[in-house]
């Protein structure tokens, strides 16, 4: 398991077996997400599969 966190990109969070992209809001919109304080999605992506899981966050983060 310390393998797989060591491997951990940046906004990407392990959730089921699956890849999540979290990212936390900045406190001057957080109005517009319900007064939340993060911001998750899953990427679809199993564990193992880290470069795919990177491509979606990083389209994840870009509509973010």
């Amino acid at each position: 398991m310390s393998f797989i966190k060591e491997k951990n990109p940046s906004y990407l969070v392990i959730h089921r077996r699956k890849w999540q992209v979290k990212l936390t809001i900045p406190i001057d919109v957080r109005w517009a997400f319900e007064n939340k304080t993060t911001f998750k999605r899953s990427t679809g992506c199993d564990i193992i599969d880290v470069e795919p899981a990177i491509i979606e966050r990083d389209k994840i983060v870009a509509k973010f």
